[in-house]
């Protein structure tokens, strides 16, 4: 299936430039330990994911939101998996652990939620 990379223009959908506008935003206010890419995708069994990548030698994370969730879910959604990215940890890596929505998420997506909402 074919994928969006969110910083594409997708004039029809306005709710989408909210949620590109964030992004620069979160990347500058909140980093991440790896690089994040951000993309629509058909996905099957959930409204997002966020998952480790390994391309050429480098590790990045990809943030995935289902392509037909309607704003504001999709902006809800964004910041829940911005969250798992910035609670991921490098043992992750390793034991092929997905973050869960532990403590140290549940703090991510305070910091998120509050940097989004201001």
């Amino acid at each position: 299936p074919s994928r969006r990379s969110w910083w594409m223009p997708r004039p029809e959908r306005m709710e989408d430039a909210k949620a590109r506008a964030l992004i620069p935003r979160l990347r500058r206010e909140l980093p991440t330990l790896y690089p994040v890419r951000f993309e629509r995708a058909p996905l099957q069994d959930c409204w997002g994911e966020c998952e480790m990548v390994r391309r050429r030698g480098r590790r990045y994370l990809v943030i995935r939101i289902v392509d037909w969730l309607p704003w504001p879910a999709d902006y809800c959604v964004l910041l829940h998996e911005y969250a798992h990215a910035r609670a991921w940890k490098p043992d992750h890596l390793e034991a092929h652990e997905k973050v869960d929505h532990g403590p140290e998420w549940g703090i991510r997506l305070a910091e998120v939620w509050r940097r989004a909402t201001r």
